[in-house]
């Protein structure tokens, strides 16, 4: 199992303990032998509790972001609530469609996404390869 490395984990924590909603964030993937590297996060909106707005024009600037640089995307969201540990249908259904649309416009193979229990501090991960939504078995814990 691939460790996974979140390198702007301190501007992460400061960006969550700010928050009061759920939130979207964006970065790359750089994956090693053994590593999986989490980079350059940016911060891309604030939305309300249970849900938050990943504008259209944005998720396409980003796409052509990562296509151009050939990095491998990640879109991190949090959610507020004990609870809610394990990504939603909503959450699935809107990744495998960027996913498609990344695809489309001739991004590689693969793509991740990350989710941010707020009360538990624990960070799970999933990827979609070849269309197909994978877990990752590591967790990271803020």
């Amino acid at each position: 199992m691939k460790k996974i490395v979140l390198l702007d984990i301190k501007t992460l924590k400061i960006m969550l303990h700010k928050k009061k909603n759920e939130i979207i964030l964006i970065g790359e993937v750089e994956e090693t032998e053994n590593k999986i590297f989490v980079k350059n996060l940016n911060f891309i909106n604030e939305g309300t509790e249970g849900y938050v707005f990943f504008d259209p024009e944005l998720q396409l600037k980003f796409i052509k972001f990562c296509i151009e640089k050939d990095s491998i995307p990640i879109i991190l969201h949090t959610h507020l609530h004990a609870k809610d540990k394990l990504f939603s249908d909503p959450d699935l259904s809107f990744l495998l469609k960027l996913y498609k649309c990344y695809k489309k416009m001739g991004g590689n193979n693969k793509m991740y996404a990350a989710l941010i229990n707020i009360q538990s501090k624990n960070v799970r991960y999933i990827y979609i390869y070849d269309g197909k939504i994978h877990a990752v078995k590591y967790i990271t814990k803020l």
